[in-house]
């Protein structure tokens, strides 16, 4: 951490911008710029006004006070040093973990505000938007319990259940959770001499399908659930847990034989126990919840588990799910074939669906 933390100040420095300089001289004030504008600067250069909001309604209530410096090409400027600043501070908590996952957010998004056009301050923005407070309460209440507790089946599964229903929300949540919380939530398990035995006992095979995707384990499922063909992609397991009275989560688990070029679409089709009130659409027999998985297929690599989930309101009683791979072409769609079937779709019936 401290490598890269000087990796960034180093490149910063490059780039023509100190973060331990302030960002205008305040005392000279050479631009003559008003002196609720030289208090809200040094306010904001202390570190003085946080939360964001709290910096956001007081920019707010300055261009509402003085709309002059709105087309200030000079107060514009000194704004714009400003979203660095912020940019740095954001990279410097993203840097601490978990813990300055929160103070990060809120310093890209006034970075993102003070720099429109820095597409970098807008992507990390966007990104660290989907953590709120209910997941960081969530992982945080775990490790502060788990601390000093040893590892079991039990324990692991709560936080891969924690995990999976953060990374599942959204293609945002699956990258933030791959790029900032599995190793600093899960990483642990890497350094635990009981692991192998923790893994058979007792752990589900969504778990361990699951670990195998972050590395953290090694599993061999046996005979897949399909294989599809041209490319050989095989779907080795699929699990499906009902929410609520109306919502469900799909759980499928891919393993790619060969390389994958192509951005396919993974075809979800729901069956229900009465076809004439499933999802309150009369006559439907399958009703379809399509999705491209995250990541998508092409960036998916050989031998290596994928884990895609997609959330789906379903009002009735599950009776079948059907599974398939399909990509647009000029006809219409392409489904890749199953092996040893005529048809391009796997149905795996209710009896055969792990449910949590």
């Amino acid at each position: 951490m401290k490598k890269l933390s000087l990796f960034l100040f180093v490149l910063l420095v490059g780039c023509g911008y100190n973060p331990d300089k302030p960002v205008y001289d305040i005392a000279a004030n050479s631009d003559g710029f008003p002196p609720v504008a030289l208090e809200l600067l040094k306010r904001v250069q202390s570190d003085s006004l946080m939360p964001a909001d709290s910096v956001m309604e007081c920019f707010t209530n300055l261009y509402l006070a003085d709309q002059s410096l709105l087309d200030n090409l000079k107060w514009k400027d000194v704004v714009r040093k400003l979203g660095m600043k912020f940019r740095y501070q954001a990279d410097r908590m993203a840097e601490r973990g978990i813990e300055g996952y929160s103070k990060a957010a809120a310093y890209y998004a006034l970075a993102s505000c003070a720099r429109p056009d820095d597409l970098r301050a807008k992507d990390s923005y966007q990104l660290f938007s989907c953590w709120n407070d209910s997941i960081a309460a969530a992982v945080t209440a775990f490790m502060d319990r788990s601390d000093s507790a040893p590892v079991t089946a039990k324990s692991i599964t709560e936080r891969l259940h924690l995990v999976k229903r953060f990374m599942s929300r959204d293609s945002l949540s699956n990258r933030f959770a791959r790029d900032y919380l599995v190793d600093r939530f899960l990483g642990d398990l890497r350094l635990k001499e009981n692991l192998p035995f923790l893994l058979s006992d007792s752990l589900p095979d969504a778990d361990l399908a699951l670990l195998s995707h972050f590395d953290l384990a090694s599993v061999d499922f046996g005979k897949p659930l399909a294989e599809f063909e041209n490319p050989r992609i095989d779907l080795v397991l699929f699990e499906i847990s009902r929410l609520d009275s109306l919502q469900w989560l799909a759980e499928l688990y891919f393993l790619p034989r060969e390389r994958v070029d192509t951005d396919y679409t993974v075809a979800l089709w729901v069956s229900s126990t009465d076809s004439v009130v499933a999802g309150g659409v009369s006559g439907s027999q399958r009703l379809p919840f399509d999705f491209e998985p995250t990541p998508s297929t092409s960036g998916w690599k050989v031998d290596k588990i994928v884990a895609a989930y997609r959330h789906f309101d379903f009002a009735d009683d599950i009776s079948a799910v059907s599974v398939g791979l399909y990509r647009p072409d000029d006809e219409g769609v392409t489904y890749l074939p199953v092996l040893g079937s005529d048809s391009s779709i796997i149905e795996i019936p209710f009896s055969g669906i792990a449910v949590q």
